[in-house]
Parts: C-alpha cells; structure tokens; sequence
C-alpha cells in the first residue's frame, strides 16, 4: 500500500472569532448608544465626520484640494460611498467604519495560523490578538470615525505580502498594489517599502536555516546580488503607482498635508528612536516566553550583537531628548508616566532605562527569527522609526499600534516555539498584557467627558487656518489647564 503521509495541521478560526466577538461585543454598544465621550469623539465630531459628510454632499467628485484631515482621503471616501448610497446616519457610518478592524483582526489571524505542526496553538493565537484588540488607539478607531485602523490593515496586507517566503509576482503585484492603496488612506505609511524592498534583495527561502549565524548571514544576503538587484528593480517598478499617489496629492497640496494644515504639521522629532526603543522595550517585556531561547543565545554565542545592541539603545537613548514636552511634540501615553519622574538633562529616568531595554530585546527577537523574517522584521522596525523621526507629533497612539503588530507577529515567528517558554507561559503573559491594555481603555472611557461638534467652517473661508477643534483659547472638554490644547488635532 503506498505510504500514508500525516495531514497536515488545518487552521483554525477559532482565535480570530474570539477576538472579533471581543471587539464587537465591547464597540457596537457604545456606537448604538451613541457614546460621545473622549477623544475619539471629539477628533470625530471635529474633522473626520466632517469629511466623510462634506465627500458624500460631493459625490460623485470629492474635493479633495482642502478638507479637515491631515491624512490622504482614501478612508473617507470609503465612507463618503456609504454615507451617500446607504445612509448618513452617524451609527451606520461608525458601523460601517468598525468594518475596517474587524478586516484587521482578520487578517492578523490568517497571519497567526500556523503553517507546520509547531506553529502556535489557538490559546497562544487567541491571546496574541486580543493584545491589539485592547489596545486604546486601536479600540478608539474601531469605534469612532478615525482613518488609523484602516491604514494599519494597509500596512499589515504589505508586512504579510513581504513575510512570504516565496518572492514571487503574488509578492511584486499585491505588494504595489496595496502600497498604494494604503498610501491613499495614510500618506505617513511610505515606510512599508522597505519591507517590499528587503524582501525583494533575500529572494525566496530556498532552505531551512539553523541557528543564528551573522557570517552565515551576510554571505546568504550577498551571495547574487544581480539577481537581488532584479528583483528590487522589479519591486520598485511595481511601486511607482504607490509613488505616484503620492506625489500627486503633493503637486495638490503644495506639501504632504492638504494647505490647511500645513502649518500645523511641520518639522521632524529626533527623540522617535529613543521612544519607539522605549515602548518597544516596555511592551517587549510581555514576551519574554518567547525570546528565552534568543536571550540564551545573546548571552551565549553572540554577546558581540547584545553589546551592540545596547550600545545603539544607550547612543539613541541621550542623542535626542526625553523629557515630556507639549513644545516639542513629546507628550501623551509614556510620555505622561515620565512628566512624574526626574528628568536631568532632559533624559527621562524612565524612557531611556526602557529604551535600552528595547534594543537589547530587538536583538534577541532578532536572533530567534528565521534569517528572512529577521531581516523584513528589522526593516520595518527601522523604517517605521525613520518614518516617525519626520513626524513632529511624537503620540503613543501612533507608535503603539505598530509596536504590538511588530510583537504579535514576531511571536508567531520566533524559529523554534519548542525551546521556548512553555504554552502556559506564552499564552499568560500577552494575557496579562491584553488585561491591562483593556483595563485603560475601560479607565479612559469611564473618565471620558462628553464632547460636542462646533460649528463647521470651510477652511478657505478662513484668512488664518485655524480650524474647529483646533482653538488653543478652549480647553477641550475634560481637559485640565495644564494639559496640551488639542491644537492641531485631525488624525
């Protein structure tokens, strides 16, 4: 009889139904009910809705030369669409929105799914999702009219096209293509080219590669760099439409923001390696159980990385400065946590301590990756950074989103999950985790004051762009006298 091979593992759903079930059973009510309280409300009352609703009153043909958001209008033409062929009832439009993270859940699972028999299990999966799920700027975009979470789910289709192993036209076409839709919701998110790019160089993974080895590495990396070299150059090609959306919204714009806001959106923040390390590093801390083999292998074999590591962590951690600052764009989220704390020289005792927490665990994720999903997990992280470094506004609900998607799926890739932690441990610690992410979210939307529109008026009606909700004279509601203004609030 002709030999019978094992089935292969089938996939399951399971973890991702439970996360979706989460998500709708914790946002839907406070869309039904129409909870106005926070900031999610107010950056909805106060621009996104007014785009959504002022593309649908020009629909066919949204103006898209002015309008109050920073991002590119790909999300609110989305909504536009149903807002002018279904309904604009606000709750149908949130509804509709929420569409956007369930989509993310989704295709997180499909990415969490394991792909041999020691792939991670569905409590594993399950608790991994609901980490992002509980997360506050998360929730806040699945709940309110706020373009995050669909940019995020742009971001994930190119991360997910570049983590395949097979670089192939799936990878070169699907890979252009969602660029530049994503690149049409969120013009900041340019970054995920290099993912493309680097994937592009490594080419398919041809075999197996045991442990960590740099000289193996590098000889692998640079062994045909013709053939690498045609393949970046077809990836690039592909990219030019990518390329093109955005540098037509700049011939549009006159800029990388529609005019009016302009002046609300200039310079860069160099302090973006020492916060993105800092929450990075915090977060990391969480998956331990999945990094004891790469920490046994930096302190083993390659002290060499972990000294490197460390000392980039140390070089980004007093390069910039660290110091909560409303001026200089550094404040909410971790930054409030080190406003409490000494501050000399402008070096937060606490973000720089975490900060170089964050390198030297990037090291041991590093070392626990496969050599091709290291380095697209590298370039993302580096690219990321780059990408927040030209951003002046330096918010924890920017970085956070990438940083948990950064861990989620590095957890389902660490190369071997058997000389890991046990399963209890790896599912308990991202639980603790997603508790806690859940608990101050809960906490925000308990405190949250009520808000409520003001009045619109079109900004080239206006000889100074100032905008609604962006009044530095009022406080927003629930705000104290020392909290920054919402100035320049609109994504």
């Amino acid at each position: 009889m002709p030999e019978r091979h094992a089935p292969r593992p089938t996939p399951s759903a399971l973890p991702t139904l439970l996360a979706i079930g989460v998500f709708v059973l914790a946002a839907w009510p406070l869309i039904l009910s129409g909870f106005v309280k926070g900031r999610g409300a107010f950056d909805q009352l106060n621009y996104h809705e007014q785009v959504v609703r002022t593309f649908a009153d020009q629909w066919p043909r949204p103006d898209y030369s002015d309008y109050l958001s920073a991002t590119t209008p790909g999300y609110h033409t989305a909504l536009a669409a149903i807002a002018h062929m279904v309904s604009d009832d606000r709750r149908v439009l949130q509804l509709a929105g929420s569409a956007f993270t369930i989509a993310l859940i989704v295709l997180l699972g499909r990415g969490l799914r394991p792909r041999r028999a020691d792939g991670p299990p569905r409590a594993v999966a399950a608790a991994l999702l609901l980490v992002l799920v509980c997360s506050m700027p998360v929730f806040y975009s699945g709940v309110w009219l706020l373009p995050d979470n669909a940019g995020w789910l742009g971001v994930l289709a190119v991360w997910l096209l570049a983590l395949r192993h097979r670089f192939d036209a799936w990878t070169i076409l699907g890979g252009g293509a969602a660029l530049a839709v994503l690149l049409f919701v969120r013009q900041i998110h340019l970054w995920p080219l290099a993912m493309l790019l680097t994937s592009a160089w490594l080419g398919t993974r041809t075999e197996d590669d045991g442990p960590f080895d740099m000289g193996q590495d590098l000889h692998a990396i640079l062994a045909r760099p013709g053939a690498s070299l045609g393949r970046s150059a077809l990836m690039i090609a592909a990219s030019l439409p990518a390329l093109a959306v955005l540098a037509w919204f700049w011939t549009l714009w006159h800029g990388l923001t529609p005019p009016v806001f302009r002046d609300r959106h200039v310079g860069g923040n160099f302090s973006a390696p020492v916060f993105v390390l800092a929450v990075f590093g915090m977060y990391s801390l969480f998956f331990i159980p999945y990094l004891v083999e790469g920490l046994r292998q930096l302190w083993t074999r390659h002290t060499w990385l972990l000294a490197l590591a460390l000392l980039v962590g140390l070089t980004a951690a007093f390069a910039a400065p660290s110091n909560y600052s409303t001026d200089a764009g550094r404040y909410s989220g971790l930054w409030n946590l080190a406003r409490r704390l000494p501050t000399p020289g402008e070096r937060s005792v606490l973000v720089v301590p975490l900060a170089v927490v964050g390198a030297g665990l990037l090291a041991a994720w590093f070392v626990s990756m496969s050599r091709r999903d290291r380095w697209i997990m590298l370039a993302a992280f580096v690219g990321f950074t780059a990408a927040q470094c030209a951003s002046f506004k330096l918010w924890q609900r920017y970085t956070e989103p990438f940083v948990l998607l950064w861990l989620v799926l590095g957890a389902a890739r660490v190369a071997s999950p058997r000389t890991a932690a046990g399963v209890g441990w790896r599912v308990l610690a991202p639980a603790v985790l997603a508790l806690g992410l859940a608990a101050m979210t809960g906490a925000s939307l308990w405190m949250a004051a009520p808000v409520a529109p003001r009045a619109l008026v079109a900004p080239w009606e206006r000889e100074v762009p100032i905008l609604p909700g962006m009044l530095g004279s009022e406080p927003r509601p629930g705000h104290r006298d020392d909290e920054p203004r919402p100035n320049g609030r609109s994504d």
